[in-house]
């Protein structure tokens, strides 16, 4: 039998080649588009599913691969401190001037660019005090420093008396005596500067040289910190030449731990980079992309502004978003393929009871409120809202009295076949005696281990559990289950 492949020197077709590209995983197909510049047409011209796509300020990850753009500073003058190179590995999330202090503000947006939220004004640096701050620090750490050779050289010349010391103890220089008396006896003084990082006394000598070693090393790193920013802050007040050279560090992480980077010289900012590697890789399709999974996710102190193609169309199945919801839903709207179709899951860290109004909030198949809630009042929202489908994760602790109350107004209003809340919190006791709770408000509940089962009209029941939190058990948190289910009897 001839082992050679019929028409192998064949070139494939333009369609059968669309074919095969379908297949592929989205970041395969960016990156073989990226070393075959024949294909790009192909791959542009084929429809593109996303499982996950996710915006964060530092960059963004698209199913399993992470993208982050971060500015990288280098000292023209010597060393600079590693803390002030790395805010992270990939280098400082935000603009930044010339003299490496970062802009908390954001360029003029251009069309595509949806606007998530604003930077939080009371984190803005007032940079005279901060001055005052640095120049004490400074002055605090120096002290400390010298406290610390002090108490090495002590320690050291206590090492040596020992190693030398006679095999009779009754021998023993009664000066050692006194001296370690003294020490043992000190009372402490939390104004002394002297005071503030001794040795463990229970530590050997040995043990003890190598607590004020390791003392010492990050003392020098604290005060290297200071004075290179005593250094920055003088050069900006004087507006001397800046002693920095920046670049744009381009980072690509795969979870299997691969690593990509390539750096560039920092002549436009960090949303003009974005907004170039985005249109790369999304800019120009034939058709909607579609994504699984879209979120926008900020911190509460920052801002988030996605820079997407112009006239870009997502066929989005659901959504997550930091920032005041029914504006980012208004913004959103543009660029949705489908803007009058349910979210299967809408998710949230900012909702608020104004929002239960917003027809998107109220048609989403699941509304999930998530992390730093801090002055939600869960059951007033959960009266509001319409949504069959609630699921709350890592709020503040809602108390027994709160659980019971959510139980009774959703017998009394939303007691239908489906309606489900779930509850996420960190506190197993108080999860526990809820559930306890509960139960004692109605007289035909059943009780069993984790589950109360409250009999219901129209072959009905309503099922109240509870369970450790199967995503993250590390964190001990606790899901409540308020589900109403068909009577199993029937």
């Amino acid at each position: 039998m001839s082992s050679t492949i019929p028409d192998a020197d064949r070139k494939l077709s333009y369609d059968c080649l669309k074919c095969v590209i379908q297949k592929f995983e989205a970041n395969f197909r960016f990156r073989l588009a990226e070393r075959l510049p024949k294909i790009r047409c192909a791959e542009k011209s084929v429809p593109l599913n996303i499982s996950n796509l996710t915006f964060a300020e530092e960059g963004f990850e698209l199913n399993d691969k992470d993208y982050r753009l971060g500015i990288i500073c280098q000292y023209r003058n010597g060393h600079v401190p590693e803390t002030f190179i790395c805010k992270s590995l990939y280098g400082h999330p935000r603009d930044i001037d010339q003299f490496g202090f970062e802009k908390r503000s954001f360029p003029e947006l251009t069309p595509g660019d949806i606007f998530v939220q604003d930077f939080n004004r009371r984190w803005d640096v007032d940079h005279d005090l901060e001055i005052q701050i640095t120049n004490d620090s400074l002055k605090t750490e120096r002290k400390i420093l010298i406290s610390l050779e002090r108490e090495k050289i002590e320690l050291e010349r206590a090492l040596e008396r020992v190693e030398n010391k006679p095999e009779d103890p009754m021998e023993l220089d009664t000066a050692e005596e006194v001296f370690i008396e003294i020490e043992a006896e000190e009372e402490h003084d939390p104004m002394d500067i002297d005071q503030h990082r001794v040795a463990d006394q229970d530590l050997s000598h040995e043990e003890q040289l190598e607590q004020i070693n390791r003392c010492i090393q990050d003392s020098k790193k604290s005060l290297a910190e200071f004075e290179f920013d005593v250094e920055r802050y003088r050069c900006k007040r004087e507006n001397l030449p800046s002693p920095f050279d920046f670049f744009i560090q381009f980072t690509k992480t795969s979870m299997n731990g691969t690593v990509h980077i390539e750096r560039f010289n920092y002549d436009k900012s960090l949303m003009e980079a974005w907004k170039y590697l985005i249109c790369k890789i999304l800019g120009n399709r034939k058709s909607v992309v579609r994504i699984e999974s879209l979120g926008f996710w900020a911190q509460k102190r920052d801002g988030l502004v996605v820079c997407l193609p112009e006239d870009i169309k997502l066929d989005v199945k659901n959504f997550e978003t930091s920032g005041n919801l029914s504006e980012v839903l208004k913004r959103v709207e543009p660029i949705l393929e489908y803007p009058n179709r349910p979210f299967g899951r809408l998710t949230s860290d900012r909702l608020r009871l104004e929002d239960a109004h917003n027809s998107k909030v109220q048609n989403a198949e699941v509304l999930q409120l998530c992390d730093s809630y801090r002055d939600v009042d869960y059951v007033a929202l959960c009266r509001e809202v319409q949504n069959k489908k609630i699921v709350i994760t890592n709020g503040p602790q809602m108390q027994r009295e709160q659980y019971r109350v959510l139980v009774e107004d959703l017998i009394d209003t939303k007691g239908t076949l489906g309606t489900y809340y779930e509850i996420t919190q960190s506190c197993e006791r108080l999860t526990k005696n809820a559930m306890r709770f509960i139960a004692e408000r109605y007289s035909n509940a059943v009780v069993c281990e984790r589950l109360v089962i409250i009999p219901l009209p129209h072959q009905l029941q309503l099922n109240v559990s509870c369970d450790p939190y199967v995503m993250n058990p590390r964190h001990h948190l606790w899901t409540m289950k308020i589900e109403v289910v068909q009577n199993r009897e029937n």
